[in-house]
């Protein structure tokens, strides 16, 4: 169970960033509108965790198929590609801004890291709603923020400090993206959103992978490097 104030704390950061992304455009945590996302060739390298299939199914279900319905031009995301992002490394670029070279030492320097991690608890409750996309809303047990704050300065020590936009340095969640709009959503589409809201489930992650991929983790596009099992040194040995 979250406590509460956290779960507060995380419900007020997302909505300064729902606030922010609808009014700063230079915002990095904020893919712009395209029309072709499976073209783009743009790439970023980050840390996350893969929907399992149960929960896959019921977000398919439950949220992209009646928006689909609404309107199948915007882009939906297939089970397979959904995720949360546990830790940026390189926000997407083309060229990107790191190497094979880069990404072996980053497995290095923080594989010990996820050896010490348990496993990180989600609660799934709502919408964020972003300017150019929509997203299931994941509040974190406190030992993410431990975590990322750990991950991060591990890479900034290795010479790779995080590069994207953050609303707090003291507040992290999570968050599933759906969505990404082609053009601007239609009225219905929008109002739609209100009785999709009430959408809630729970989510155990015990497997991290890193990643690189578009900004829409097309299986063309997306290479897991690495997967990290949460734990490991901490199992109890027979």
């Amino acid at each position: 169970m979250i406590d509460e104030r956290w779960k507060q704390k995380q419900l007020a950061a997302m909505a300064e960033l729902e606030r922010m992304a609808n009014s700063d455009r230079s915002l990095k945590s904020v893919v712009e509108m395209r029309n072709d996302y499976v073209q783009d060739m743009r790439l970023c390298l980050t840390m996350v965790a893969f929907i399992p299939e149960a929960i896959a199914s019921r977000i398919e279900a439950e949220l992209i198929e009646p928006l689909r319905d609404l309107d199948s031009t915007q882009y939906f995301y297939p089970p397979r590609s959904l995720h949360l992002t546990i830790q940026n490394v390189r926000t997407i670029s083309d060229p990107p801004t790191f190497n094979e070279r880069d990404i072996y030492k980053i497995i290095n320097t923080v594989s010990d890291v996820f050896d010490k991690t348990t496993t990180l608890s989600f609660e799934l409750n709502g919408l964020l709603r972003l300017r150019t996309s929509l997203a299931v809303r994941a509040f974190a047990e406190a030992n993410l923020l431990t975590l990322c704050r750990e991950l991060r300065r591990r890479l900034a020590q290795a010479g790779y400090p995080d590069n994207k936009d953050y609303v707090s340095e003291d507040v992290v969640f999570g968050n599933i993206t759906i969505c990404r709009y082609t053009h601007e959503p239609n009225p219905e589409f929008v109002r739609a959103f209100d009785h999709l809201s009430n959408f809630s489930g729970e989510l155990a992650v015990s497997e991290v992978s890193l990643i690189s991929t578009n900004a829409i983790c097309h299986p063309g596009s997306t290479k897991v490097w690495k997967r990290f099992q949460l734990g490991q040194s901490t199992a109890v040995q027979d």
